[in-house]
C-alpha cells in the first residue's frame, strides 16, 4: 500500500505552474473586468475617438471640431458632421479581442505574455482602423458636403474598411496566439 503525506512540499515545477496558471487567471479577470469598464463607460470613449478624430481631421485641414459624441467638420460654407453611436465606437470593436485573450488565458494554451502583447496590438489596430475610418467620412462630408459624402462614404467605404479591418484583425489575431511557439499543448 503507498502512502501519501499531505504535507510534502511540492516540486518546483509544480508550483511554478501553478503560479502561472493563477497569474494567467488573474490577468484574465483583468480583462473581463475590461470589458465591463469599456462597456460602462461607453460615452466616456466615444467622446475621446471624437476629440482625436477632430484633432486629426484638423490637421488634414477640414476646420473640424468636437461637440460631445459629434464630429463637425466646414463645408459649402456651412458645419455638418456625424455623432459615433456605440455601435460604431473602438469599444466594442475591442471586445472580441479581449473576450478571445480572456479566453485563452483561463484554458492556459498560450502563455500570458503573448495573449497580452497580440491582445494589445489588435487592440490598437481596431483603434487606427476607427480612425481611419472616421477620417474617411470626415473628410468626404468636408470635400462633398453631408448628403453625398456622409452617405456614400460611411455606408460604402466606412463598412468596407470596418469590415474587411475587423476580420483581417481577427483572423491575424487568432493566428498570432496559435503560434505560440512554448504553448502547452493538450
Amino acid at each position: 500500500m503507498n502512502t501519501i503525506r499531505l504535507d510534502a512540499p511540492r516540486p518546483a515545477g509544480r508550483l511554478l505552474t501553478t503560479v502561472a496558471h493563477r497569474r494567467a487567471q488573474l490577468a484574465a479577470v483583468a480583462m473581463v473586468a475590461t470589458l465591463g469598464a469599456l462597456l460602462a463607460l461607453m460615452r466616456s470613449v466615444r467622446i475621446g475617438e471624437a476629440m482625436l478624430s477632430a484633432a486629426l481631421l484638423r490637421l488634414m485641414g477640414t476646420g473640424a471640431d468636437r461637440v460631445g459624441t459629434a464630429i463637425l467638420v466646414d463645408t459649402d460654407g456651412a458645419r455638418a458632421g456625424f455623432a459615433i453611436a456605440s455601435g460604431c465606437s473602438t469599444a466594442l470593436l475591442a471586445l472580441p479581442f479581449i473576450a478571445v485573450g480572456a479566453l485563452a488565458l483561463v484554458t492556459g494554451r498560450v502563455r500570458p505574455g503573448r495573449t497580452l502583447a497580440c491582445v494589445a496590438v489588435a487592440v490598437g489596430g481596431a483603434v487606427l482602423l476607427n480612425q481611419l475610418r472616421f477620417g474617411i467620412v470626415g473628410g468626404a462630408i468636408h470635400l462633398f458636403g453631408f448628403e453625398r459624402g456622409y452617405g456614400q462614404s460611411h455606408v460604402l467605404i466606412g463598412t468596407l474598411v470596418s469590415t474587411v479591418g475587423m476580420v483581417a484583425g481577427l483572423a491575424g489575431f487568432v493566428w498570432a496566439l496559435g503560434r505560440d511557439p512554448r504553448a502547452t499543448r493538450g
